[in-house]
């Protein structure tokens, strides 16, 4: 992957972080949708942990 394709995927990475994030802190969703969300969000920060590793390894 190179430098503007791993700069592409970050930037939807974080996007979709800031979205879960903003899901999440609603006072209107279900709690089993909310613990769906929590453990996405698990999930998209250590993804977003690895592409911001990707470049050194």
């Amino acid at each position: 992957m190179d430098d503007a394709d791993l700069a592409f995927v970050l930037t939807q990475v974080s996007a979709a972080i800031g979205a879960t994030e903003r899901i999440i802190s609603s006072d209107k969703i279900h709690p089993h949708v909310r613990a769906e969300q929590e453990r996405s969000l698990v999930d998209l920060e250590s993804a977003r942990a690895e592409l911001i590793r990707a470049p050194g390894q």
